[in-house]
């Protein structure tokens, strides 16, 4: 869970990591145009996506 401040409202969320993938140019442009879906379909300001390498 995270909590964080926009304004003077806070907020709490749910953390959820989502799946295990190479990283390419194409899962790249994926995410970023799944980022922006999710925002607008769950109303969210702004949505964290990273990756990390697994090793």
């Amino acid at each position: 869970h995270g909590i964080w401040t926009h304004g003077s409202k806070e907020y709490s969320d749910e953390l959820i990591r989502l799946i295990d993938i190479e990283t390419t140019s194409e899962t790249e442009k994926f995410f970023k145009e799944l980022k922006e879906r999710l925002k607008i379909r769950f109303q969210q300001i702004e949505i964290w996506i990273t990756a990390h390498p697994i090793g």
